[in-house]
């Protein structure tokens, strides 16, 4: 039974978009042009401490004026994105 309701989740997702991000949830930028953004750090619980982490496994930078956008991600990671020298 679990198996063919995982099944049905899992084709309605795929094939509907809005119904994928009630399901999946969606990505939410933490960072835009080098600032936080801290009400979305703060519905997600996410402390600069573990956006630090993130920033310097995925983007090698400690500093968020080098970040043009940072991302958290539908599987609860965190992408990043620098800014162009």
């Amino acid at each position: 039974m679990l198996i063919a309701l995982h099944r049905i989740i899992a084709f309605l997702a795929r094939h509907s978009h809005r119904f994928g991000n009630l399901v999946k949830g969606k990505s939410e930028p933490v960072i835009k042009n080098g600032k936080l953004e801290e009400k979305t750090m703060a519905e997600n619980d996410l402390t600069k401490s573990d956006l630090l982490e993130d920033m310097r496994l995925n983007g090698r930078t400690e500093d968020f004026g080098e970040v043009k956008s940072a991302y958290f991600e539908r599987n609860g990671e965190v992408s990043v994105v620098l800014q162009k020298e």
